[in-house]
């Protein structure tokens, strides 16, 4: 069992940012790109630990990294292998909001979000049911629907062994409510270890 870990946005385009300490500096480590590996981090130490080869990738161009996702399972046939794309939301008003999102084509990424935020939701977070992201411009919800898509959409071409997610478990608003780096920090940690055994149960029920 594989899983792929990818950490978007990148260094010169790093996503929400939120003064989440309040101090009137907007830090570097207050940025989405900064965020997520703390998440992802905890992520593939529960993985690791059950026996799950974690593969790890940052930034952009995401299509390469499709591509990229597509070849390694492609290696690997048989193997279910689940992609993540890492990112946070960013809601005003600060309440806190994990939500899934899968490309509406593929039924492995819609159980993966399933499982994912079955997970979440039985450990006690704020969780609204999986979101098919598609691309249809003469839809007016396509604009909020296609940028969770366009982290996720080169998976879809891969083997059938592959599925993708994209991951926004948590609002930066929300965490700029917690009132410390360190709060904030053990929050995401948290987050990465209830997501990955979400994980954990999709690629159980793949591999049969």
């Amino acid at each position: 069992m594989v899983v792929i870990l990818h950490r978007q946005h990148s260094e010169s385009s790093t996503g929400a940012a939120v003064d989440l300490d309040g101090d009137g500096v907007l830090a570097t480590w207050e940025r989405e790109y900064h965020l997520t590996p703390i998440y992802l981090d905890a992520m593939a130490s529960v993985l690791a630990a059950h026996g799950v080869e974690v593969l790890r990738c940052e930034g952009r161009p995401y299509s390469t990294w499709h591509e990229w996702a597509c070849k390694e399972a492609a290696a690997r046939p048989g193997v279910p292998v689940a992609y993540c794309a890492a990112h946070l939301n960013s809601v005003p008003g600060g309440q806190s909001l994990s939500w899934m999102f899968f490309d509406r084509r593929s039924h492995g990424g819609q159980r993966l979000a399933e499982h994912i935020t079955e997970t979440m939701t039985e450990a006690g977070f704020c969780t609204r049911a999986p979101a098919a992201a598609y691309d249809d411009r003469t839809d007016s919800d396509a604009p909020w629907l296609y940028n969770p898509l366009y982290t996720i959409r080169g998976i879809y071409s891969g083997p059938a062994n592959l599925s993708g997610v994209c991951l926004e478990p948590d609002t930066v608003q929300h965490l700029a409510t917690l009132g410390s780096q360190q709060a904030i920090t053990r929050r995401l940690a948290h987050l990465g270890a209830v997501m990955a055994h979400g994980v954990l149960e999709w690629l159980r029920e793949r591999a049969g």
